[in-house]
């Protein structure tokens, strides 16, 4: 599915396939191609479900969203297998009223079982910041461990709830993201630079490895940047329109958007 090509052939078959299935359906089938929204029934273009997003995972919840603005009170179930998506319904499921249900194999799991009040209110900025699909992790510190730290802690849940409030990254909110990373993530002093942490991981391996260093400041500044662009889109779930990512951690390369890994120029070369 790399090429995009095959993403729409089959986006088609499914349309096909739709139209060929409204008439044994109760109530409506509405195919959602990006900006465009069609009942299927009428062959009619549905005002109602037209999002302008980048993202197809975010498009199901604010589909979702709404759904539930116009008093639909009965169970809605996404099937999509995705861990993205998962972490979002988590989330969703504690703002809005009615029961929201995963699909998983042949199971249904109603999704404000999976978590707690307090963690759902978390859940996005703590997945985006270890590893997501836009976003890279930290090689070695898995999310359960990162997690278990955090439920200890109050100043970071109180963190953590501030990461993705707005488009525009805070100083204060910045500096607190890269603390957050050197003492829940590395185990190392709050209040010191990314070279001191840096210099410090590397006397306490016993195996030295530099993909278990913390990252440099220049990486380390985009990736928390990435990290509230991505969580204030996921967190705002019932926008219909998505801010242009470019500035926000991200920058247009060969007409495609990608997220800016570094601005420093590589250290020189020498023998």
């Amino acid at each position: 599915m790399v090429n995009s090509g095959n993403k729409i052939r089959l986006q088609k078959l499914l349309k096909e396939q739709l139209k060929t299935r409204v008439c044994r359906v109760q109530g409506e089938i509405i195919y959602c191609e990006g900006e465009r929204s069609t009942n299927l029934g009428t062959g009619v273009a549905s005002g109602d479900y037209v999002f302008k997003h980048p993202e197809a995972d975010t498009i199901l919840l604010s589909a979702y969203a709404k759904l539930r603005s116009r008093n639909y009170t009965g169970t809605v179930v996404l099937d999509c297998e995705d861990t993205d998506v998962f972490v979002q319904e988590a989330y969703v499921s504690q703002q809005l009223p009615g029961d929201l249900l995963i699909r998983r194999k042949h199971a249904f799991i109603n999704c404000q079982a999976m978590l707690s009040e307090e963690v759902a209110k978390i859940i996005i900025p703590l997945h985006v910041i270890t590893g997501s699909d836009h976003t890279s992790g930290f090689y070695g510190h898995g999310k359960k461990k990162v997690m278990e730290k955090v439920m200890t802690n109050p100043e970071t849940i109180q963190l953590l709830g501030r990461v993705g409030e707005n488009l525009v990254l805070e100083d204060r909110v910045r500096a607190e993201m890269k603390a957050f990373v050197f003492s829940i993530v590395y185990a190392e002093s709050a209040d010191i630079t990314c070279g001191q942490a840096r210099a410090s991981k590397w006397h306490k391996l016993k195996k030295k490895s530099t993909v278990r260093l913390p990252p440099d400041d220049d990486p380390l500044d985009h990736h928390v940047e990435n990290t509230n662009d991505i969580a204030y889109c996921q967190l705002h779930y019932n926008l219909l329109e998505h801010p242009s990512p470019i500035g926000y951690g991200w920058e247009l390369v060969n007409g495609k958007c990608r997220p800016v890994r570094h601005t420093f120029a590589p250290a020189a070369h020498t023998c």
